[in-house]
């Protein structure tokens, strides 16, 4: 079963728009993407999270970017989060903490412009902190 919410994505020129996000209950992991001045877009992954970043990184073409928290630099999910919730949650992170409990988020639950980054810088900041462990 799949569920429709809003998603928040910020345009070229800084102006905000409300969209829809459909998103896969189940898998296959799927989300659908419409309400933005292009034609509806629909992202697969191997989970949700994957299939998010896959939106963002072609709204990162058009230079648009989602306001959700799974496009906050310092938001990535756990391994067991990925295979057993579908790469819904995540978690808040901070270099030289581990991820608590208490910091998991919905991807998909709003965030404000500031606290966004791209895939790559998001990336960056998730092996800067994985690292950090492996001291």
């Amino acid at each position: 079963m799949s569920e429709t919410r809003p998603l928040h994505v910020r345009l070229k020129d800084g102006e905000n728009r409300e969209c829809n996000l459909v998103i896969a209950g189940s898998p296959p992991w799927k989300i659908l993407l419409t309400g933005v001045d292009l034609r509806p877009m629909e992202f697969k992954g191997d989970d949700l999270f994957k299939a998010l970043c896959s939106l963002r990184e072609a709204l990162e073409k058009v230079g648009a970017q989602a306001l959700c928290a799974g496009a906050r630099p310092d938001v990535f999910p756990s391994g067991m989060a990925r295979g057993m919730g579908g790469g819904r949650k995540a978690y808040i992170t901070q270099i030289g903490f581990p991820a608590l409990r208490t910091d998991l988020v919905d991807i998909f639950d709003y965030a404000p412009p500031e606290a966004v980054g791209s895939v790559i810088e998001q990336k960056v900041f998730h092996e800067e902190w994985a690292d950090f462990f492996r001291r």
